[in-house]
C-alpha cells in the first residue's frame, strides 16, 4: 500500500492530486507544523534524513522530492499515463516541465515568501526578486501560448493546478494572521483583491471573480502604523469593518486554567490532571508571549509527565525559578526583596493600604465558600473579587476545605 506522509501548506498536495487523477489507492499519514516556528515535525526525521516533505513509501521503497514522487508514480502506475512515450519528442520537454516547478521557478517564489517576513529590511531585494518572478511568469505565458497544455494536446504530469490561497478560500473565509506585518507592496495587492473581488492565477489570460470573507489579526497598533506610513489607511479601513479587541493573557488569568485544560487534551491523554502546585504556578506566571507560551509549556509537560499527573517538576525552567524566588524570604527593605516584587506580577505585588487593614474580614466558612463558587460556576477570579482576595487566597481556602473547582464548572 502507497503511504504519503503528508505535511500541512507543503508541496505533498501535489502528489495526492497525482494519485486521485491515476486512481490509486492510497494512505495518508499527517503531520503539523509547529504552530510557532511552522517547522516540519521531529517525526518526519524517522521517515526520511531530511525530515521534509513530501515523502512516500511504497512497500520497501521510500522516495523524496515531489519531482522523482511524481515520475515514479506515472512509470510505476500510469500505464501510459500522464507522460509521453519515452522516443516521443515530447518526451524531453515533458522532463524539462515536470522538474521546472521544483527548480528554477521555485527559488524566487520561495525568496519572495522569506522577504515577506522582514517587511521593509528586504527592500534592497524586492527588485530583483520581481524581475525574476515577472522572467518566470513571462516564461509560463509564453510556453502556454495558444495551447492548454504545456506538452503537446495533452494533460500531463507535467502539467500543474494549484489554486492559490485567495482562489482556495472562494465562497468562504481566508484568515490572514500578523497582517500588521504585511510589506506595503503584498498589501497593495491585497486591496486590489478586496476592491475588485477578483484574482489573476499563474498563467491565465483573464481575472477570475472571488468572493471571500477576510479575518485578520495583528499584535501591532495599525492606527499607529498608518501614522507612521507602514500600513495602507485605505486597507485599513477595509479591514477594520468589525474589531475585536482580545487582551493578553496576563489581564484574563481566569482563562489560563481552562486554556491548560484544551492543550492538554490536545497533547496529552485524558487521564492527565494537574497538581494544584502547578496550577499555582501557572496564575501566578504574567505569560508575556501570551496563549502560544501557555500552549508550549502544556505541551512540553504532558511530554514529561510521569504517571497521571503533571507537577512542578515538569514546569519550564523561567516559570520555576519565578516560584523558587516567590518562596524565598528576605529582610525587609533589602535589594534582594525589592528584586523579587519588581518580578512579582502586578495583581501580586499589591501593597495594602491601612484602611484595607483594618477592613479585613475574616475567612469565608466552607458553605460559604462552596455559595459563592457554586454562584460564580467555578470562576475563581469572580470568587476572588467579591472577597476582596486575589485568586491565591481563594485556592488556599478550597485547599483548606479540601474543594475541587472542576464541581463548580460547566
Amino acid at each position: 500500500m502507497i503511504v504519503v506522509h503528508h505535511l500541512n501548506n507543503s508541496r505533498s498536495q501535489r502528489i495526492l492530486w497525482l494519485l486521485e487523477e491515476l486512481g490509486v489507492p492510497y494512505e495518508i499519514k499527517f503531520y503539523q507544523r509547529d504552530a510557532t516556528t511552522n517547522l516540519a515535525p521531529p517525526e518526519l526525521k524517522a521517515v526520511h534524513p531530511l525530515g521534509k516533505s513530501p515523502v512516500l513509501t511504497d512497500g520497501a521503497r521510500t522516495i523524496a522530492e515531489s519531482g522523482a514522487i511524481v515520475d515514479y508514480l506515472i512509470r510505476t502506475y500510469g500505464n501510459g499515463r500522464l507522460a509521453p512515450a519515452a522516443d516521443s519528442p515530447d518526451h524531453e520537454t515533458y522532463l524539462e516541465w515536470l522538474h521546472y516547478a521544483e527548480g528554477s521557478a521555485m527559488l524566487p517564489l520561495m525568496l519572495l515568501l522569506y522577504t515577506m517576513r522582514l517587511g521593509d529590511a528586504a527592500a534592497p531585494l524586492k527588485g530583483r526578486i520581481d524581475d525574476e518572478i515577472a522572467n518566470h511568469l513571462g516564461y509560463v505565458n509564453q510556453a502556454l501560448e495558444g495551447r492548454e497544455y504545456l506538452v503537446g494536446g495533452a494533460f500531463s504530469g507535467a502539467d500543474r493546478d494549484k489554486p492559490g490561497l485567495i482562489k482556495l478560500a472562494d465562497g468562504g473565509t481566508l484568515f490572514l494572521d500578523e497582517i500588521g506585518d504585511m510589506p506595503l507592496e503584498a498589501q497593495a495587492k491585497l486591496l486590489r483583491v478586496l476592491q475588485s473581488r477578483e484574482v489573476f492565477p499563474l498563467g491565465a489570460t483573464a481575472p477570475e471573480q472571488v468572493d471571500v470573507r477576510i479575518v485578520c489579526a495583528t499584535h501591532r497598533d495599525l492606527h499607529q502604523f498608518v501614522k507612521d506610513g507602514k500600513f495602507r489607511g485605505d486597507l485599513f479601513a477595509r479591514v477594520s469593518e468589525h474589531l475585536v479587541k482580545l487582551p493578553p493573557l496576563r489581564e484574563r488569568k481566569e482563562d489560563v486554567y481552562q486554556l491548560a485544560k484544551l492543550f492538554c487534551r490536545r497533547y496529552g491523554t485524558l487521564n492527565l490532571t494537574f497538581s494544584f502546585s502547578f496550577v499555582v504556578a501557572l496564575l501566578h506566571h504574567d505569560w508575556p508571549f501570551n496563549v502560544r507560551e501557555l500552549e508550549s509549556c502544556i505541551k512540553r509537560a504532558t511530554a514529561l509527565a510521569e504517571g497521571d499527573a503533571i507537577d512542578v517538576g515538569q514546569l519550564p525552567d523561567a516559570i520555576a525559578s519565578l516560584m523558587r524566588d516567590y518562596g524565598a524570604r528576605a529582610a525587609p527593605g533589602s535589594v534582594s526583596e525589592r528584586e523579587r516584587e519588581s518580578r512579582m506580577p502586578p495583581s501580586l505585588s499589591v501593597t495594602p493600604s491601612p484602611a484595607a487593614v483594618s477592613s479585613r474580614r475574616p475567612p469565608p466558612t466552607e458553605a460559604g465558600l462552596r455559595e459563592l463558587l457554586m454562584r460564580h460556576r467555578g470562576n475563581i477570579a469572580a470568587v476572588g473579587r467579591e472577597l476582596g482576595k486575589e485568586r491565591m487566597q481563594v485556592h488556599r481556602w478550597m485547599k483548606r476545605y479540601n474543594i475541587s473547582v472542576e464541581e463548580y464548572r460547566d
